[in-house]
């Protein structure tokens, strides 16, 4: 099991405060503990999986902030590496591959 962070919890409190409607991938895999790019690439071949709805136009990715902000405080608070959006992603695949 991995404890949530008081880094992840810190910069979740900072997203909360935000006055913008959208956050970048980036700003959601400094919470997840992912790559932006790990974001990007799950929204774009698999977004029912991350958890958290997302928005692609061209090749810009945008994560909706206040129903983001609703999935990362629903999550329990310990949580196994599926949280992340790579490990849920992985898992899919893996999940995929079985059938």
């Amino acid at each position: 099991m991995i404890d949530v962070t008081q880094t992840q919890l810190s910069k979740l409190e900072e997203i909360k405060k935000l006055d913008k409607l959208f956050l970048t991938p980036n700003e959601v895999a400094s919470i997840l503990g992912c790559s932006g790019n790990d974001i990007r690439g799950a929204a774009r071949d698999r977004p029912d999986l991350l958890g958290f709805p997302v928005m692609i136009y061209g090749s810009r990715t945008k994560i909706p902030r206040i129903p983001f902000i609703k999935f990362w405080t629903e999550l329990p608070p310990k949580c196994s590496k599926e949280c992340s959006a790579k490990g849920i992603f992985a898992q899919g695949i893996e999940s995929e591959d079985k059938q």
